[in-house]
């Protein structure tokens, strides 16, 4: 909710930001407003004295005018005699110059026409020298570009010979890598097996190692035994006299160890000694220390029943048969188990009874617990067995978990062993995979460099190819040319010869003409230059009347057109000043939506702090309860372990109680339960304790004296106990009840966090595997081998465990990434950041900069690698670099033609490869611009129907003014954001599949 408040107000925030950006631009358009108003207004006052001035000036050009006129006329006359008398002589110099000019032409045309000749000779000649001189080259070069185009085919059949091998080769190494492939693939499926292998041993170990554990406690700690048998075997345990418990010293089937149960009753609990005197021994230390009494066998005494023939049993065992281990040789133990019988069932050990004849008494048990003997007695019911069982078969329980235990142990051990031998030859294979990769890397880049020189070497031949046609042609062509071109210089020999006879004649006739042309010329210029001072005179007089009007009328129309100036700017001050007056609306209605807006941020901020300070709180609350859980944790692990001790206490109480049962039940000759309900409990005090049902004189004695001095020292009755009582009892309930709640809670949270830490601890381990693949791959790739490595420092927590990068380019030996050059480091940090791209990419990444540290070697791998993922990932890449602005789609430079005003030129190099020339480059880029603009226009056109009143523009005040008059551009108006610069572009992700794109940038 925090993180959700924090947003919203982010979010508000900007848009209280953008609200008063939005009064700055209203505001500065205001300004911008007022001072056009101003400056149109001093126009129009500049306007109005200037049309004073040249009313003036028109008046003064009107009287000059008029006395121009007269001098004019007076002229007029004059000039027009003298220019009769001069047309008289002019028509006479003509008719005599017509004929000088006729025989001067004809000379002229003669000898034209026969230096035209003799240069087209001369010109005809030197053609021919031409295309001599061309058709030898022709030939030589055609030679040459036939040899060129053979070499050009022969090395083509090479390159593509050596094309093939290398197909074949990729096929074979693509084949090799995905075999590999397939064989990583493989032995992770078998890791992934052996490793659940492995906790499946591991499992079943830890529960074989507790319950090993707990036999042994048991075994060790003698439980099961009475506290007579228990303290002597504690005690003498491993001394010479005592050989062990019975139980431990006889080994039956585990279907038959109810039944030997059964069959020894008490015997069970007894201690072999080594003799009479350390039984005797043991006797009186219990007897003085007051411990318990014991059952001891002697195992050097001679004895022993009568033994019963086997025959005798039908479909019974012999005992001695059953029942083996050093124990079952004890005279005592002899004796009683040879005559008796183990059966399957109970109706088969009673039949057997039944029919017993012979001498001394046959005992017949079967698997279930009933004990009949020949004589009659019968024993069984509903008997608690697990004490007895466990420890009758104990020891070889122990002995059979121990070998279980190392069994298990061999397992996970062998297991371990093909885990880590399938660890190694994946880690082989994924080094070969690396290697195999970088070849194929290599051999694609060879296939590259190998499919250009092919195009280059087919492109040399068919050039060379249509080159020597193209000779040929022009050779046949040059030589018809020389053929025409010989025919021509005869003919103008002949011609030449003619031409000299006829300029000799006309030579004569143009010189006899012109003398008499030049006596005429004299008299003719003297009266020409008496005209011609006259006419310059009258040509001045009609240049200034010209020169008059033409003022006049310049004045006139300055003034039409300063008056409809006038009017313009008057019409274009009111149109602002109401522009200005929408303008200010705006502003106050953008201000009082600020003022609200702070308002709201305050409110929101406010919220903010107050749902800070509500989670701190909560997290003081988390903290307390934190501690308390651990406190109700602590008592909770002291209460278990008192209630496993307790439990203890009251397994072995519960096999001293049925001990002492069996005792009182032989002693009393009776059941046990009978004898205690032959007791009247009435007649006995409630606080009196009972063991089993029956109490000790003394110990009453004790507990009456103790109730008469505790009655004596009570005093006066407490009422109200009964109520406190009632109160604590309803507290404890209460505490209880939280206790578990808490409990509860506590392991659902730790049932979480362990499942999420797991979850997260396998996705890092898996996601951490993939980097460190990636990462060597990428690094060496860029460094055409070397070592590098991405490890963990072991932990117990993976989350938290440290990181080491190794980076070692090939022949480099150093210890940290610190050591290596500004480039290697560079290029270290490149295949780290590509090695995390590889495991999710991005349809987008930004590079600033990053090939700055770089060579021209490494820039080149550093493009290769961004050529290959941009199959997939669109780069926007930031540099200085030129050969990384090669590897690019699309250029897009920021440029200041202006002081302070940058722009953003852009250049696709699908427009520059389909031009010609940087003039076809100038107009396509040029075209491009001019459809966005008009794209642009039409946008604005659309915005301005739709929104009337925003749309108030002054393109009107850029119009030019006259000269002496000020000039001022003023801007456009208009919103900042609908007069931004569109600049449309074509991003290609790839050579095959071009993705349209748009980046909008603001001038």
């Amino acid at each position: 909710e925090k993180l959700q408040l924090e947003s919203a107000l982010e979010a508000f925030e900007e848009e209280l930001q953008e609200t008063e950006r939005q009064l700055l631009v209203l505001e500065h358009r205001i300004d911008e407003h007022q001072r056009r108003i101003a400056d149109n207004e001093q126009s129009i006052e500049q306007a109005e004295h200037r049309q004073k001035e040249i009313e003036g000036q028109i008046e003064r050009m009107t009287a000059g005018l008029r006395q121009v006129e007269d001098e004019l006329e007076s002229s007029g006359v004059m000039l027009e005699e003298k220019s009769e008398e001069l047309q008289v002589m002019d028509s006479q110099l003509a008719a005599d110059r017509a004929s000088l000019e006729d025989a001067t032409a004809r000379n002229l045309q003669v000898i034209e026409n026969d230096a035209s000749q003799r240069s087209r000779l001369r010109e005809l000649q030197v053609r021919q020298d031409n295309r001599q001189e061309r058709m030898t080259a022709l030939a030589e070069e055609r030679v040459e570009i036939l040899r060129a185009g053979t070499e050009a085919d022969q090395a083509l059949v090479q390159v593509k010979t050596r094309r093939e091998e290398m197909n074949r080769d990729r096929g074979s190494l693509l084949a090799q890598l995905a075999e590999q492939e397939h064989r990583e693939t493989s032995l992770e499926m078998d890791a992934a097996g052996i490793q659940e292998e492995v906790t499946v041993l591991s499992g079943r170990r830890e529960a074989a190692n507790s319950t090993y554990e707990l036999l042994n406690r048991l075994h060790q700690q003698y439980e099961g035994y009475g506290k007579g048998p228990r303290e002597i075997l504690k005690r003498h345990g491993g001394s010479d006299r005592i050989r062990g418990g019975l139980a431990d010293l006889l080994q039956v089937a585990p279907e038959d160890t109810l039944a030997l149960a059964v069959l020894l009753d008490e015997l069970l609990e007894a201690v072999v000694v080594d003799g009479m005197p350390s039984a005797l021994a043991m006797v009186r230390e219990l007897r003085d220390e007051k411990i318990g009494e014991a059952r001891l066998l002697c195992g050097t005494e001679a004895g022993g029943g009568a033994h019963v023939a086997a025959d005798a049993m039908a479909g019974g065992r012999p005992a001695l048969d059953v029942v083996q281990g050093p124990g079952a040789d004890l005279p005592a133990v002899r004796g009683l188990l040879s005559r008796a019988a183990f059966f399957a069932e109970d109706e088969a050990a009673v039949n057997a009874a039944r029919s017993y004849h012979g001498t001394g008494t046959l005992v017949c048990v079967s698997r279930a617990g009933l004990l009949v003997t020949s004589d009659g007695v019968v024993r069984g019911g509903s008997r608690d067995g697990a004490a007895d069982e466990s420890i009758i078969g104990r020891r070889e329980k122990l002995d059979e978990m121990r070998a279980e235990l190392e069994d298990l142990d061999r397992k996970l051990a062998h297991i371990r062993e093909k885990l880590a031998a399938n660890r190694r030859e994946r880690e082989v294979l994924r080094e070969g995979l690396i290697a195999g990769r970088g070849q194929l890397a290599a051999m694609d880049e060879e296939l590259g460099r190998n499919q250009l020189e092919m195009a280059h070497l087919e492109q040399k031949r068919d050039g060379a190819s249509s080159r020597a046609e193209e000779m040929e042609a022009e050779r046949v062509r040059l030589a018809e040319e020389v053929a025409e071109l010989v025919r021509q210089e005869e003919e103008l020999t002949d011609l030449l010869a003619e031409s000299g006879r006829r300029r000799d004649s006309s030579t004569l006739q143009r010189d006899e003409l012109r003398s008499r042309v030049e006596e005429a010329e004299m008299r003719r210029d003297e009266a020409r230059g008496l005209v011609e001072e006259l006419r310059l005179q009258h040509q001045r007089r009609q240049s200034t009347k010209r020169e008059t009007e033409a003022a006049l009328e310049h004045l006139q129309a300055g003034i039409a057109e300063l008056f409809g100036r006038r009017e313009r700017l008057a019409q274009e001050i009111e149109v602002g000043r109401e522009a200005t007056r929408n303008l200010q609306e705006e502003v106050e209605t953008k201000r009082a939506q600020i003022s609200q807006g702070m308002e709201e941020r305050s409110r929101r901020r406010q919220i903010l702090s107050n749902a800070a300070e509500g989670i701190q709180k909560l997290h003081e609350e988390r903290g307390v309860w934190h501690e308390r859980v651990q406190a109700i944790e602590k008592q909770r692990g002291s209460f278990r372990d008192l209630a496993h001790e307790m439990e203890t206490e009251l397994a072995t109480l519960d096999i001293k109680r049925n001990n002492i049962e069996e005792r009182v039940e032989e002693q009393y000759k009776g059941h046990f339960q009978d004898l205690v309900a032959s007791i009247d409990q009435e007649d006995l005090p409630k606080e009196l304790e009972l063991e089993d049902g029956v109490f000790q004189l003394d110990q009453a004695d004790e507990l009456l004296e103790d109730r008469r001095r505790k009655l004596g020292g009570l005093g006066p009755i407490n009422h109200l106990a009964l109520e406190e009582y009632d109160e604590k009892k309803e507290r404890l309930d209460f505490l209880e009840t939280q206790r578990d709640d808490v409990e509860k809670a506590r392991d659902d949270l730790v049932q979480a966090i362990t499942e999420i830490n797991r979850t997260a601890k396998k996705r890092f381990v898996q996601t951490f595997e993939e980097v460190r693949r990636n990462y060597i791959a990428v690094f060496q790739t860029l460094f055409k081998g070397g070592r590098a490595e991405l490890e963990m420092l072991k932990t117990d927590d993976p989350l938290e465990s440290n990181l080491r990068i190794t980076a070692q380019p090939t022949g480099k030996v150093i210890d940290t990434v610190s050591l290596l050059s500004g480039g290697e480091r560079c290029l270290t940090a490149l295949s780290l950041l590509f090695a995390v791209y590889l495991v999710k990419p991005s349809p987008f990444c930004v590079l600033d900069e990053a090939d700055a540290p770089l060579d021209d070697a490494n820039i080149g791998r550093f493009v290769n690698m961004l050529r290959e993922f941009s199959r997939n990932t669109q780069f926007l890449v930031i540099t200085h670099n030129k050969l990384t602005m090669e590897t690019a789609n699309h250029l897009y430079g920021v440029t200041m033609m202006e002081p302070g005003c940058s722009s953003i030129v852009s250049v696709s190099f699908h427009d520059v490869a389909q031009t010609q020339s940087d003039q076809e480059l100038g107009r396509a880029i040029a075209s491009k611009r001019a459809n966005i603009d008009q794209t642009e226009e039409q946008r604005r056109a659309e915005e301005r129907r739709n929104n009337p009143q925003e749309s108030l523009d002054f393109d009107g005040l850029n119009a030019p003014l006259e000269e002496d008059d000020t000039t001022a551009e003023v801007p456009n108006s208009g919103d900042d954001q609908d007069k931004q610069e569109k600049i449309s572009a074509t991003v290609a992700a790839d050579d095959d599949n071009d993705v349209d794109d748009t980046m909008e940038a603001s001038q």
